[in-house]
């Protein structure tokens, strides 16, 4: 599957595009990418890996970086790994597997499927060479430029955006935006990963306003 999330290309072995939700579906690239201009990530999806049955970690997240080669792992409540992403910098390739005893047990009910976790992560890891950001919040393309809203969650940012997709207002998400610093300037993006609204638009405009819940605001 290939797909072009916040104007990267990003090719995942082993996986079709049917296997991905229909978020996703605006993001999927059909034909060959040949623009050497764009920026690229290649996964390799090895996939069930029973060496990682049995291990263990007392960490939910681990990020270990050696030399430029990074690891980056993910365990259960109980301890037990889930996956493991590993890739050297500048994380172009990357590869991915998981531990069948415990993956689809966590992924098989997320709303971004079983292996939206491997897009984010890619997307994550990328961006970390791209000054690149994936943010909590809602975003919207305002008369050509972008804003923000932030907030925790369950503070408004699908009911904002509900009210922008009423007004005409093209919503790029309402809960994960991409932010990369560009040549002219800051660019928000939205992405496959909607919120309760489900607002999901493969677009991006300069980003121009950032509007957050104030410390007075939280519980009122």
């Amino acid at each position: 599957m290939t797909c072009c999330i916040a104007g990267i290309i990003f090719e995942f072995s082993n996986l079709r595009a049917d296997e991905f939700n229909e978020n996703f579906l605006p993001f999927v690239v059909s034909e060959p990418v040949c623009d050497s201009h764009r920026e690229r990530c290649a996964i390799n999806v090895i996939g069930a890996n029973r060496d990682l049955c049995g291990k263990k970690s007392d960490k939910a997240w681990s990020f270990k970086d050696q030399d430029g080669f990074a690891t980056l792992t993910a365990a259960n409540p109980e301890g037990d790994l889930l996956w493991r992403m590993t890739g050297a910098l500048p994380y172009e390739n990357l590869t991915f597997e998981w531990n069948p005893d415990t993956f689809f047990a966590v992924y098989n009910n997320e709303s971004c499927g079983p292996y939206g976790i491997i897009a984010v992560l890619a997307l994550v890891m990328r961006l970390l060479c791209l000054k690149g950001i994936v943010l909590h919040c809602s975003a919207a393309v305002v008369d050509g430029v972008g804003i923000i809203c932030t907030g925790r969650s369950g503070q408004g940012k699908s009911t904002i955006a509900t009210i922008f997709d009423g007004a005409g207002i093209p919503v790029l998400t309402d809960e994960r935006a991409i932010i990369r610093v560009e040549e002219s300037g800051l660019q928000v993006y939205g992405s496959p990963w909607p919120s309760s609204g489900m607002f999901v638009l493969n677009s991006s405009a300069p980003l121009k306003r950032i509007y957050g819940s104030s410390a007075e605001s939280v519980g009122k």
